[in-house]
């Protein structure tokens, strides 16, 4: 039973994250630069770097409500797929300079920020 509610949590969380990711993209409209989908995926990766390590240590949280935040939620608002179909677009419109960088930007920015959650994230779990 543990497992059905596990997957409604992923699955509520991975609506949720979606939408928030739509939202994005209706607030930073792609002209040139991805702005949305940018802002979601080094949100996502700074999201999930700070939380692993807290979640981690929170024993009273269920595993459900875990993995609805971070599979979730947070992988819901995250995208590689639209990250890729981005990328392509921008190159195949000649941007070829733009769309390197928005490769390069996302892929070090993602480390970079799930690198910086995890040290905040990991900080906070020792006060």
């Amino acid at each position: 039973m543990k497992l059905v509610y596990t997957y409604v949590a992923v699955a509520l969380g991975g609506a949720l994250g979606g939408a928030f990711r739509f939202i994005l993209t209706i607030i930073f409209p792609f002209h040139n630069w991805p702005w949305g989908i940018f802002t979601a995926n080094l949100g996502g990766c700074f999201l999930l770097g700070f939380l692993t390590p807290i979640l981690q240590l929170k024993k009273s949280i269920p595993l459900a409500v875990k993995k609805g935040i971070t599979v979730g939620l947070i992988g819901g608002f995250t995208t590689m797929s639209t990250f890729a179909a981005d990328t392509i677009a921008m190159l195949q419109n000649g941007h070829l300079l733009g769309g390197s960088v928005y490769l390069l930007a996302t892929v070090t920015g993602g480390m970079g920020f799930v690198a910086l959650g995890f040290v905040l994230g990991a900080r906070g779990r020792t006060r």
